[in-house]
């Protein structure tokens, strides 16, 4: 697992990536989705500030779960730019 810190960086540019591609999206389900997905990560993001150990190891699984999930759910063309962001912080969060 990655470290706290590296954990957060991974966390926040993967959240940063999917913000882009909403803005690169005018369908309003892919934008829901996303927005569904950011807050999420947010949320991870807040908590994994607070976590230290476990609980941070945790937290790091559970946001590389939800973004395997974006990944999968996903229209192909919407995240092009952004998976490969979010396949290398899905890789960093698990190692």
């Amino acid at each position: 697992m990655s470290d706290d810190n590296q954990g957060r960086g991974d966390l926040t540019r993967a959240i940063n990536a999917l913000i882009l591609q909403r803005a690169q999206t005018s369908d309003a389900a892919q934008i829901a989705s996303l927005n569904d997905a950011i807050d999420n990560l947010q949320g991870n993001l807040q908590d994994l500030n607070q976590a230290q150990g476990e609980a941070a190891t945790q937290i790091m699984n559970q946001a590389s779960e939800q973004l395997q999930q974006v990944l999968a759910q996903a229209p192909k063309d919407l995240l092009d730019q952004a998976g490969q962001q979010i396949r290398q912080a899905i890789k960093n969060l698990r190692s």
